[in-house]
């Protein structure tokens, strides 16, 4: 096919010179080898000089990690998201274990002016009305432990013996607003 081209040029360029010239057929023989080059030819013979493309070749070796690049700057904030559905409701814990003395009121009662208990009186055996404002409230337990508070319905003065070592008795001293002893109702609050 390289003969056949070469001796094509070689016509077309003889015949452009002479029109009287003879036709010459120019062989591989009469070419110097290597004296053809690329733009000595037409493109379409380049064109059909070509090969097809070959298979792809097989994946090289992975190169090393690169360095890790700057730390980039801290987006900002999103909005908040929306609430979530209510979870479901937990087991039931352990009881605790009972409450010490101290802790909230162990009694109260209304102790009216005669020496009786009225609304209230858990705890109470017994009201002795011993003297004038003198009331004496036994309890069925020790109140070595508790305090206790008396409260009169006309808010005038009064006084509490407090409890003893192992008693379980509270006396009540009630007065008027000029400091007299006076047959009084009240309210006593017994705190453990």
């Amino acid at each position: 096919m390289k003969n056949a081209l070469i001796a094509a040029i070689f016509s077309a360029v003889v015949a452009s010179t002479t029109a009287t010239a003879a036709t010459i057929v120019v062989t591989s023989k009469n070419i110097k080898d290597g004296t053809i080059q690329t733009v000595d030819i037409s493109a379409k013979a380049k064109l059909a000089l070509k090969g097809q493309h070959g298979l792809r070749g097989l994946a090289g070796v992975q190169g090393p990690q690169g360095a890790q690049g700057p730390h980039g700057a801290t987006g900002a904030t999103g909005a908040t998201g929306a609430q979530g559905p209510k979870g479901d409701t937990g087991d039931t814990g352990p009881q605790g274990e009972p409450g010490s003395a101290g802790e909230g009121v162990f009694s109260w009662a209304f102790i009216t002016s005669t020496g009786e208990a009225g609304r209230g009186g858990a705890h109470i055996v017994g009201v002795a009305h011993t003297g004038l404002g003198i009331y004496r409230v036994a309890y069925d337990q020790s109140l070595s432990t508790c305090g206790a508070a008396a409260t009169q319905w006309s808010f005038e003065s009064g006084d509490i013996t407090a409890p003893q070592g192992g008693e379980a008795l509270i006396e009540v001293h009630v007065f008027n607003a000029a400091g007299a002893p006076v047959d009084r109702a009240f309210t006593l609050a017994v705190f453990c």
